[in-house]
């Protein structure tokens, strides 16, 4: 009886090796051909390539540095899912291209330096009176009444 479940179980057991082999192959194939998917590009502003800027995907943790021109590549992404890159680096404002499709290639987004100084020609207008915010807004300007 005990020869009995011994075959059985090594019966069981080269079954579950023979079908550990051959199945997991075309999974992980699969899977990896899934996520084989590439954008590359590069993120400029308005005086050229920006090195050291952070660029991901939207949503997942897949991110990268731009190099020293600018350029960027992206892996481990969905063929055929479209995805949101976006870009950052600081002094800049956000970036992004929605609607992007794996592989791609040439994606190019464009910082923007955020404003650190004032307009030395800006004229202060009181809110108030005809020919500021109070004579269209004027909800916004009873905030500031106090």
């Amino acid at each position: 009886m005990k020869f009995r479940w011994l075959l059985w179980i090594g019966a069981a057991l080269c079954l579950g090796a023979v079908i550990g082999a051959v199945l997991p192959a075309p999974l992980v194939a699969r899977s990896q051909a899934q996520a084989a998917g590439t954008v590359s590009g590069v993120v400029n502003d308005d005086d050229g390539p920006v090195a050291g800027a952070t660029v991901r995907v939207q949503a997942s943790d897949i991110k990268t540095l731009t190099d020293d021109a600018g350029r960027f590549t992206l892996t481990g992404l969905a063929e055929g899912v479209p995805v949101t890159i976006s870009a950052w680096k600081a002094l800049y404002y956000c970036a992004k291209v929605e609607g992007v499709i794996p592989s791609a290639e040439n994606v190019t987004l464009t910082l923007r330096l955020y404003q650190t100084t004032d307009n030395s020609s800006y004229a202060w207008i009181p809110p108030e009176g005809e020919n500021s915010c109070a004579s269209c807004k004027p909800g916004v300007t009873q905030n500031l009444a106090g």
